[in-house]
């Protein structure tokens, strides 16, 4: 007898679809036709950017210490951020009975090795492209 294993699907990927889908709402009648998962390592620059962005949700006094604290991280070697980038092509039903077609986009930076603990409160970036009718 041959079992089949069938692939893990990769978290950010089951993350960002589930952030979509409740953005959608329960009804949607969202149907995934498919999916690409693009990851950046994140150089000193980059986290730095991502760093300040992230810090500038809170008050200064708190800013400083993050940005020093994670920044310093970095520096030490201890943290190794990457970008994850995901594109989730989908339809969902249209007026009419037309499918309409688009492709979301959710971003996430997190610790390489540490995607299993990604949550949807993690997302940095969602953006869907125009819903198109599909032929």
């Amino acid at each position: 007898m041959i079992a089949s294993l069938a692939l893990a699907e990769p978290t950010p990927v089951a993350v960002c679809e589930t952030t979509v889908k409740d953005r959608l709402g329960v009804n949607s009648g969202y149907v995934r036709v498919g999916f690409s998962q693009l990851i950046q390592q994140l150089g000193r620059p980059e986290f730095e950017k991502y760093v300040d962005k992230a810090a500038s949700f809170s008050n200064k006094d708190l800013s400083n210490k993050y940005h020093t604290m994670l920044i310093e991280a970095f520096d030490a070697g201890k943290i190794s951020p990457q970008r994850h980038i995901v594109f989730l092509n989908y339809t969902v039903p249209g007026v009419n009975g037309v499918a309409a077609a688009a492709t979301a986009k959710c971003e996430y930076v997190i610790n390489k090795g540490r995607e299993d603990e990604l949550k949807a409160s993690f997302l940095d970036e969602l953006s869907i492209a125009k819903f198109q009718p599909v032929n």
